[in-house]
């Protein structure tokens, strides 16, 4: 592989981790705009690799399936 695009790989992977704990960071601040902004950076920046197998699985994926799940659902239509 070329050292030009090897850099700019490791330079993916490191934002992909910095996005990922900023949203996160978002999220646990109830700051749930903020969360949004850097969860879509980091869905943008992990399309950028070429070949999917490189790709990450999604870290905020739990997140929406328990915002999905009927459970969930029913326990705020409760309160």
């Amino acid at each position: 592989m070329h050292e030009k695009a090897e850099f700019s790989e490791r330079k993916i992977q490191d934002a992909l981790e910095e996005v990922e704990m900023k949203a996160l960071k978002s999220l646990a601040g109830y700051k749930f705009q903020m969360f949004g902004y850097w969860a879509s950076i980091w869905v943008h920046l992990n399309r950028l690799f070429p070949r999917s197998g490189e790709r990450r699985p999604n870290p905020f994926r739990h997140l929406v399936k328990v915002a999905k799940s009927p459970d969930w659902t029913h326990k705020i239509n409760e309160t």
